[in-house]
């Protein structure tokens, strides 16, 4: 149980680190998010002014408004897609690969006791088959006729182990 318990403990630390890293890569989008825009804010906000009143004298103050409107959202969606590309690191992949050695390992383990518990469930099986041969014996008769037996022994090993 001890090699299970480490496989635990590698699996879980693996867990708790791909969390960090997911944490720490979430901050750092979040955080270029809020930089792009607060930029994109004050640099556009400066900027549509001029193109505004460029755009105004070219093609009127509505048409203007709308092409400007347009090359803002450009703009924006640019930024994002930038944002968004942030792609796994190689210590984010080498903590994965931990991760899913430790979790064949367990599932190896998992395995391993589940036939140590069908191995249980046969030998309990065996014994009910020879109890009930037991009962067959002397045409019909129960158990009652080893009651006297089964508890000598239980005394006998009762004061062998000091009563305990």
């Amino acid at each position: 149980m001890n090699e299970t318990m480490l496989k635990l403990r590698i699996w879980a630390r693996a867990e708790t680190t791909l969390l960090k890293i997911n944490a720490r890569r979430t901050g750092n989008r979040f955080t270029a998010l809020a930089i792009a825009l607060g930029l994109a804010v004050l640099a556009v906000g400066m900027i549509n002014i001029g193109i505004f009143e460029l755009l105004a004298e070219s093609y009127g103050r509505v048409k203007g408004a709308f092409y400007l409107a347009g090359a803002n959202g450009l703009f924006a969606a640019i930024v994002v897609f930038f944002a968004q590309r942030s792609k796994p690191g190689l210590e984010e992949e080498m903590v994965n690969e931990i991760r899913e050695m430790a979790l064949a390992e367990l599932q190896t383990d998992a395995d391993e006791i589940k036939e140590e518990f069908d191995r249980i469930a046969e030998h309990v099986k065996q014994i009910e088959d020879a109890v009930s041969a037991l009962r067959g014996i002397g045409h019909g008769s129960t158990l009652s006729s080893l009651g006297p037996v089964v508890e000598l022994a239980v005394h006998a090993l009762k004061s062998r182990h000091g009563g305990k």
